[in-house]
Protein backbone atom coordinates (compact mmCIF):
# COMPACT_ATOMS: atom_id res chain seq x y z
CA UNK A 1 0.00 0.00 0.00
CA UNK A 2 1.23 3.51 -0.78
CA UNK A 3 -0.87 4.96 2.29
CA UNK A 4 0.59 4.77 5.68
CA UNK A 5 -2.48 4.17 8.17
CA UNK A 6 -4.28 1.61 5.07
CA UNK A 7 -3.55 -0.68 7.38
CA UNK A 8 -6.26 0.25 9.72
CA UNK A 9 -8.66 -0.34 6.75
CA UNK A 10 -7.61 -3.53 5.22
CA UNK A 11 -7.44 -5.62 8.22
CA UNK A 12 -10.79 -4.59 8.95
CA UNK A 13 -11.13 -6.86 5.53
CA UNK A 14 -9.63 -9.88 7.17
CA UNK A 15 -6.25 -9.89 5.90
CA UNK A 16 -3.17 -10.37 8.47
CA UNK A 17 -0.68 -7.34 9.33
CA UNK A 18 2.19 -9.19 8.59
CA UNK A 19 0.73 -9.22 4.76
CA UNK A 20 0.59 -5.52 4.31
CA UNK A 21 3.80 -3.93 3.47
CA UNK A 22 3.68 -0.21 2.81
CA UNK A 23 5.93 1.58 0.63
CA UNK A 24 4.71 4.97 -0.38
CA UNK A 25 5.65 6.92 -3.89
CA UNK A 26 9.10 8.37 -4.62
CA UNK A 27 10.87 10.99 -6.77
CA UNK A 28 14.13 10.72 -8.50
CA UNK A 29 16.14 13.30 -6.58
CA UNK A 30 18.58 13.84 -9.05
CA UNK A 31 16.80 14.90 -11.63
CA UNK A 32 16.21 18.47 -9.50
CA UNK A 33 20.11 18.61 -8.82
CA UNK A 34 20.58 21.36 -11.48
CA UNK A 35 17.39 23.40 -10.59
CA UNK A 36 16.93 23.28 -6.90
CA UNK A 37 17.19 25.81 -4.11
CA UNK A 38 19.44 28.94 -5.67
CA UNK A 39 17.70 29.20 -9.07
CA UNK A 40 14.83 31.95 -8.79
CA UNK A 41 12.00 32.82 -10.03
CA UNK A 42 13.25 36.38 -11.90
CA UNK A 43 9.51 37.71 -12.78
CA UNK A 44 9.84 40.10 -9.76
CA UNK A 45 6.68 38.75 -8.47
CA UNK A 46 6.64 36.05 -5.98
CA UNK A 47 5.24 33.10 -7.37
CA UNK A 48 3.30 30.70 -6.40
CA UNK A 49 2.78 27.46 -8.82
CA UNK A 50 0.88 24.11 -8.95
CA UNK A 51 2.00 21.91 -11.43
CA UNK A 52 -0.23 18.43 -11.77
CA UNK A 53 -3.85 17.32 -12.95
CA UNK A 54 -6.71 20.20 -12.83
CA UNK A 55 -9.52 17.79 -11.12
CA UNK A 56 -12.17 17.99 -8.33
CA UNK A 57 -9.97 16.00 -5.55
CA UNK A 58 -7.05 18.88 -6.13
CA UNK A 59 -9.29 21.64 -4.99
CA UNK A 60 -8.07 24.28 -7.43
CA UNK A 61 -10.96 26.61 -6.78
CA UNK A 62 -10.25 27.20 -3.15
CA UNK A 63 -6.94 28.70 -4.57
CA UNK A 64 -8.86 31.03 -6.89
CA UNK A 65 -10.60 32.28 -4.14
CA UNK A 66 -7.65 32.68 -2.09
CA UNK A 67 -6.24 34.79 -5.15
CA UNK A 68 -9.70 36.95 -5.37
CA UNK A 69 -8.80 37.98 -1.80
CA UNK A 70 -5.28 38.73 -2.11
CA UNK A 71 -6.29 40.56 -5.00
CA UNK A 72 -9.18 42.77 -3.19
CA UNK A 73 -6.75 43.48 -0.77
CA UNK A 74 -4.87 45.50 -3.56
CA UNK A 75 -1.50 43.24 -3.36
CA UNK A 76 0.02 43.00 -6.47
CA UNK A 77 2.94 42.01 -6.02
CA UNK A 78 1.72 37.75 -5.81
CA UNK A 79 1.02 35.53 -8.51
CA UNK A 80 -0.24 32.32 -9.14
CA UNK A 81 0.91 29.95 -12.27
CA UNK A 82 -1.43 26.79 -12.98
CA UNK A 83 0.04 24.16 -15.26
CA UNK A 84 -1.26 20.58 -16.34
CA UNK A 85 -4.48 19.63 -17.57
CA UNK A 86 -7.77 17.80 -16.84
CA UNK A 87 -11.73 18.41 -15.98
CA UNK A 88 -11.51 21.15 -14.42
CA UNK A 89 -9.32 23.53 -15.98
CA UNK A 90 -12.27 24.90 -18.85
CA UNK A 91 -14.32 25.71 -15.28
CA UNK A 92 -11.39 27.43 -13.42
CA UNK A 93 -10.16 29.09 -16.15
CA UNK A 94 -13.63 30.72 -17.10
CA UNK A 95 -14.15 31.37 -12.93
CA UNK A 96 -11.00 33.02 -13.25
CA UNK A 97 -12.40 35.71 -15.52
CA UNK A 98 -15.38 35.87 -14.29
CA UNK A 99 -13.74 37.21 -11.18
CA UNK A 100 -11.68 39.48 -12.86
CA UNK A 101 -8.57 38.04 -12.02
CA UNK A 102 -5.24 39.74 -13.16
CA UNK A 103 -2.64 37.38 -10.48
CA UNK A 104 -3.60 33.98 -12.03
CA UNK A 105 -2.09 32.58 -15.08
CA UNK A 106 -3.04 28.95 -16.93
CA UNK A 107 -0.53 27.13 -19.11
CA UNK A 108 -0.58 23.70 -20.81
CA UNK A 109 0.77 20.72 -19.39
CA UNK A 110 4.70 19.97 -19.79
CA UNK A 111 7.07 17.22 -20.62
CA UNK A 112 8.39 15.21 -17.54
CA UNK A 113 11.57 15.98 -18.82
CA UNK A 114 11.10 19.39 -18.40
CA UNK A 115 9.51 19.39 -15.07
CA UNK A 116 12.42 20.89 -12.79
CA UNK A 117 13.39 23.42 -15.57
CA UNK A 118 9.64 24.91 -14.79
CA UNK A 119 10.24 24.30 -11.34
CA UNK A 120 12.81 27.41 -11.59
CA UNK A 121 10.25 29.88 -12.18
CA UNK A 122 8.53 29.44 -8.62
CA UNK A 123 9.07 30.95 -5.21
CA UNK A 124 6.78 28.52 -3.72
CA UNK A 125 4.40 25.34 -4.59
CA UNK A 126 0.98 24.92 -3.79
CA UNK A 127 -1.28 21.56 -2.50
CA UNK A 128 -4.75 21.69 -1.91
CA UNK A 129 -7.07 19.26 -1.29
CA UNK A 130 -10.79 18.42 -0.75
CA UNK A 131 -11.99 17.17 2.79
CA UNK A 132 -12.22 13.37 2.29
CA UNK A 133 -12.48 10.63 4.52
CA UNK A 134 -9.86 8.48 2.68
CA UNK A 135 -7.09 11.51 4.25
CA UNK A 136 -7.36 9.40 7.30
CA UNK A 137 -5.41 6.80 5.61
CA UNK A 138 -2.88 8.97 4.47
CA UNK A 139 -1.58 10.30 1.53
CA UNK A 140 1.24 9.59 -0.91
CA UNK A 141 1.03 12.69 -3.40
CA UNK A 142 3.97 12.31 -6.37
CA UNK A 143 3.42 16.30 -7.07
CA UNK A 144 4.70 16.83 -3.06
CA UNK A 145 7.26 14.39 -3.34
CA UNK A 146 8.60 16.45 -6.39
CA UNK A 147 8.29 19.57 -5.33
CA UNK A 148 10.06 18.92 -2.36
CA UNK A 149 13.04 17.73 -4.05
CA UNK A 150 13.31 20.95 -6.10
CA UNK A 151 13.73 22.57 -2.78
CA UNK A 152 11.20 25.33 -3.01
CA UNK A 153 8.46 26.03 0.18
CA UNK A 154 5.05 24.18 0.22
CA UNK A 155 1.62 25.49 1.31
CA UNK A 156 -0.18 22.87 1.98
CA UNK A 157 -3.93 22.96 2.32
CA UNK A 158 -5.38 19.87 3.37
CA UNK A 159 -5.80 17.80 6.43
CA UNK A 160 -4.08 14.02 6.56
CA UNK A 161 -3.36 11.64 9.21
CA UNK A 162 0.07 12.03 7.51
CA UNK A 163 1.96 15.39 6.47
CA UNK A 164 4.99 15.46 4.78
CA UNK A 165 5.38 19.52 4.69
CA UNK A 166 4.65 19.26 8.83
CA UNK A 167 7.45 16.70 9.23
CA UNK A 168 10.19 18.27 7.24
CA UNK A 169 9.25 21.98 8.34
CA UNK A 170 9.41 22.73 4.52
CA UNK A 171 6.34 25.47 4.72
CA UNK A 172 3.10 26.11 6.01
CA UNK A 173 0.31 23.64 6.50
CA UNK A 174 -3.70 25.28 6.55
CA UNK A 175 -7.15 23.69 6.79
CA UNK A 176 -8.21 22.35 3.63
CA UNK A 177 -11.20 24.42 1.65
CA UNK A 178 -10.11 28.01 3.71
CA UNK A 179 -9.63 30.41 1.13
CA UNK A 180 -8.73 33.05 3.93
CA UNK A 181 -6.68 30.70 5.85
CA UNK A 182 -5.08 30.32 2.23
CA UNK A 183 -4.58 33.69 1.41
CA UNK A 184 -3.14 34.71 5.00
CA UNK A 185 -0.42 31.66 4.30
CA UNK A 186 0.11 32.93 1.18
CA UNK A 187 0.67 36.52 2.14
CA UNK A 188 3.04 35.42 5.05
CA UNK A 189 5.15 33.19 2.82
CA UNK A 190 5.92 35.68 0.80
CA UNK A 191 7.10 38.73 3.28
CA UNK A 192 9.55 35.21 4.43
CA UNK A 193 13.17 36.35 4.14
CA UNK A 194 15.07 34.82 0.98
CA UNK A 195 17.16 32.91 3.84
CA UNK A 196 14.32 31.59 5.92
CA UNK A 197 12.82 30.25 2.57
CA UNK A 198 15.99 28.61 1.03
CA UNK A 199 15.95 26.81 4.60
CA UNK A 200 12.48 25.53 4.25
CA UNK A 201 13.29 24.57 0.88
CA UNK A 202 16.64 22.77 2.04
CA UNK A 203 14.88 20.87 4.76
CA UNK A 204 12.48 19.45 2.37
CA UNK A 205 14.90 18.22 0.15
CA UNK A 206 16.83 16.38 2.47
CA UNK A 207 13.49 14.56 3.90
CA UNK A 208 12.22 13.21 0.61
CA UNK A 209 16.22 11.94 0.14
CA UNK A 210 16.33 10.20 3.08
CA UNK A 211 12.55 8.96 2.83
CA UNK A 212 11.04 9.03 -0.87
CA UNK A 213 14.11 8.43 -3.22
CA UNK A 214 12.64 6.35 -5.32
CA UNK A 215 16.22 3.86 -5.61
CA UNK A 216 15.98 3.39 -1.77
CA UNK A 217 12.07 2.83 -2.47
CA UNK A 218 13.02 0.01 -5.19
CA UNK A 219 15.06 -1.75 -3.16
CA UNK A 220 12.21 -1.91 -0.40
CA UNK A 221 10.42 -3.77 -2.46
CA UNK A 222 13.22 -6.10 -4.07
CA UNK A 223 13.60 -6.99 -0.18
CA UNK A 224 10.11 -7.75 0.37
CA UNK A 225 9.63 -9.69 -3.17
CA UNK A 226 13.28 -11.90 -2.09
CA UNK A 227 11.50 -12.52 1.01
CA UNK A 228 8.34 -13.59 -0.28
CA UNK A 229 10.17 -15.94 -2.97
CA UNK A 230 12.20 -17.54 0.20
CA UNK A 231 8.88 -17.91 2.51
CA UNK A 232 7.81 -20.28 -1.07
CA UNK A 233 10.91 -22.11 -1.15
Amino acid sequence: TLLPKAEDYIIGLGIPKEKIIWIPNGVDVSRFDNHSINERNNSGKFTVMYLGAHGRANALDVILDAAKIIHDRGIDTIRFSFIGDGPEKKTLINRSKYLDLNNIEFRDPVPKKLVPETFSEADAFIVSLEKSPLYRYGISLNKIFEYMANGRPILFAGNSINNPINEAKAGITIPPMNPEALADAVIRLSSTPKEDMKAMGERGRHYVKERHDIKKLAERLIEVVNGLQKTHL
